[in-house]
């Protein structure tokens, strides 16, 4: 039986501070309070069974791109520094007597409480929410769930078009299920995207085989009855009447603040738990960070602010007089594999034209799309998509209110670079609070400091999780560590291949044609019947246009999502492979012969075809070697040479056969 409390019940220095809340925020603020030297014990709770996991990657999870012991993130401090209990949610505070009761009923007093219990997925009020193969994802109790179902399921709906449902998307089509995306928003990603960065984003979505419907919301979930208590997801009706058949629906459609325990604890509550710029809620000693905290009416719904306010909360904690005055959303993660950035709010420039710029760079070439928001020459918000090497400096100039000069804006109105190439690079000379890694929340003071104790690189990551995430910062953690970002290995297979096709090619251009053998004797009478008898001229033509079609299909498997399988660099050097048999087949049908008329336009037609091919594999397989720029450029004039030199060859090819059995 418990003792009433007292204040001389326990010693005021020994009571530990608790904090409920084992995702990466809570995880966060732990870590920082051990890194700072704190002498009070810590106690940890988290109401999942599982040891801390890295949350941020569920999605590659699900996707089949990481094992679930690469998901663990052992946190950075030992049992003798924090007490963790898993599986062990917390039911009660009592702010008054300052102590919390877990769900086996143990009293935990503390010296200061954080509520660090994050979010839960929004489930809208509709019609069937309750059937079978309705999901969330947000946990790994989810993915589970999630995994299981991915065996079975043929037709995937996702709810929600924002960054997690498109990555639940897309995790699902791995398993060969047709995905819907419904997105009730004008846009993909509306929080973060304008108009024309979601369109991109759309294109690029939908041309992996993933369909999107906006501005569709889902009104009803349709079920079946399977003779079972509860009904099976047969579809849903959205708002505008039509139906989707669908065996799956995930629930994707935002998030809400954890604020069940804040509630029942006398905590004030709005949408969130109610803090303020020291992160205190309206009791004392009881604190809130992460998704489930509001501050100035505002909740973050990103881990990178969580972890700004778990810092400023451990500082206060030790003793330094820090406050928290809010954070710039940030968004930089490579979405259905494609890059987007985002960062601030995206203001509507017409309304104050007299204090916003909006500048925009285009290159529908490659896929390109930047926009800046100018306030007075200070950058506010910038929205990408495609590559952008100055990401991280422009993140900086945002944060800290850096001035762009004339020359900066005049270079991303031509270019859409703001900064010369060589000044972007050298992250060692950045300002020690610009994000190094955005996914952690890691400056470039930190990872200094942290790389001075280690001095190790593979310590480094270990330590700080660095570059585990999105690995976007990878080069910039190199680079920090003294080292050169690596360069894409040269691909010898493919060279190799590339060399024997367009050696192979220029061989039979400038050759003389094999005469036909005048006696049976002659050494060429075996050898020149491979070109003067129909039926091997016909073993070998179509021979030939068997190995062109697959050469074809193997072109196209990279850009057309529903005929891809395999590996796209393994069948790109299978594809060049092609291209060196298919000239030896060609020698011997045609004995170095090119024909008249439409035969001679169509061996020219096919030898071009090859001699390019061989030139665009010999630059694929080096691109590195031409530096990031030219590289690009030279690969892209190379592919775009060959595509244009096979659109005439069906064509030929069809005459050509046409030709010989008409006549």
């Amino acid at each position: 039986m418990n003792r009433p409390f007292s204040e001389n019940a326990i010693n005021a220095d020994a009571r530990p501070i608790v904090i409920v809340g084992t995702g990466p925020v809570g995880i966060r603020v732990a870590e920082l309070l051990v890194a700072k030297g704190c002498t009070r014990p810590i106690k940890l709770f988290g109401d999942e069974p599982w040891e801390p996991y890295d949350r941020i990657r569920l999605s590659s999870l699900l996707a089949g791109e990481l094992k679930f012991s690469e998901l663990s993130r052992p946190p950075q401090f030992n049992a003798e520094q924090v007490s963790s209990f898993s599986n062990c949610a917390i039911v009660e505070v009592n702010c008054v007597q300052r102590f919390v009761i877990d769900q086996q009923g143990t009293k935990h007093f503390y010296s200061d409480l954080i509520l660090a219990v994050g979010s839960e997925p929004f489930r809208p009020s509709i019609p069937g929410l309750d059937a079978q193969r309705v999901y969330t994802f947000r946990d790994l109790n989810d993915t589970q769930a999630l995994l299981a179902r991915s065996v079975g399921a043929r037709r995937v709906l996702v709810a929600g078009g924002g960054l997690l449902g498109l990555e639940t998307a897309r995790a699902m089509q791995r398993g060969a299920s047709e995905v819907t995306v419904v997105q009730q928003a004008d846009r993909l990603m509306n929080r973060q995207l304008d108009v024309e960065a979601a369109a991109l984003l759309q294109a690029s979505i939908e041309g992996q085989g993933i369909s999107v419907k906006l501005g569709a919301g889902v009104r009803e979930i349709l079920t079946e009855d399977q003779g079972s208590e509860r009904r099976r997801v047969c579809g849903v009706r959205l708002y505008s009447g039509e139906t989707i058949a669908c065996d799956t629906v995930i629930l994707s459609a935002g998030i809400r603040p954890r604020t069940e325990l804040a509630i029942k604890s006398g905590i004030a509550v709005a949408r969130g738990i109610v803090v303020d710029e020291n992160l205190q809620t309206s009791r004392p000693h009881v604190f809130a960070i992460g998704e489930c905290a509001e501050i100035n009416q505002q909740i973050y719904g990103l881990v990178g602010p969580g972890y700004e306010q778990a810092s400023v909360l451990a500082a206060r904690l030790c003793g330094e007089d820090v406050s928290y005055h809010g954070s710039i959303n940030t968004t930089e993660l490579k979405v259905v594999n494609l890059p987007v950035f985002s960062i601030g709010e995206l203001e509507d420039v017409k309304r104050r034209s007299w204090r916003l710029n909006s500048l925009v760079y285009k290159n529908a070439e490659s896929g390109v799309y930047r926009k800046l928001i100018l306030r007075q020459g200070k950058p506010t918000a910038a929205v990408a998509i495609g590559e952008w090497t100055e990401v991280k400096r422009l993140q900086e100039s945002v944060v800290s209110g850096r001035r762009l000069g004339i020359i900066n804006i005049l270079r991303f109105m031509k270019t859409g670079s703001l900064w010369p190439s060589g000044e972007v690079a050298n992250v060692n000379a950045w300002p020690a609070s610009a994000l190094v890694c955005n996914c952690r929340g890691l400056s470039r003071g930190e990872l200094s400091r942290a790389y001075a104790a280690c001095e190790n690189k593979a310590e480094l990551i270990a330590t700080t999780g660095a570059s585990t995430v999105c690995g976007s910062c990878t080069p910039l953690i190199a680079e920090l560590c003294g080292e050169n970002a690596k360069k894409a290995p040269m691909q010898w297979g493919l060279l190799v291949s590339a060399a024997i096709a367009f050696f192979l090619s220029l061989f039979i251009l400038s050759s003389t044609p094999i005469p036909y053998a005048d006696s049976v004797q002659h050494w060429l009478g075996s050898v020149d019947k491979l070109w003067s008898q129909g039926l091997y001229k016909q073993i070998s033509g179509f021979s030939l246009l068997g190995l062109s079609i697959l050469g074809l299909y193997l072109s196209i498997n990279k850009r057309i999502q529903k005929l891809s399988w395999g590996s796209f660099r393994h069948w790109r050097l299978v594809h060049s492979v092609l291209g060196g048999l298919c000239l030896f087949v060609l020698f011997a049908h045609t004995g170095l012969r090119m024909g008249e008329n439409l035969n001679a336009y169509l061996m020219s037609n096919f030898l071009a075809l090859a001699l390019l091919g061989g030139i665009t594999a010999a630059v694929i397989s080096g691109e590195t070697a031409f530096g990031a720029r030219l590289g690009k450029r030279l690969r892209r004039w190379c592919s775009w040479g060959h595509i244009a030199l096979f659109w005439p060859l069906p064509t030929l090819l069809g005459f050509h056969v046409i030709s010989v059995y008409y006549f």
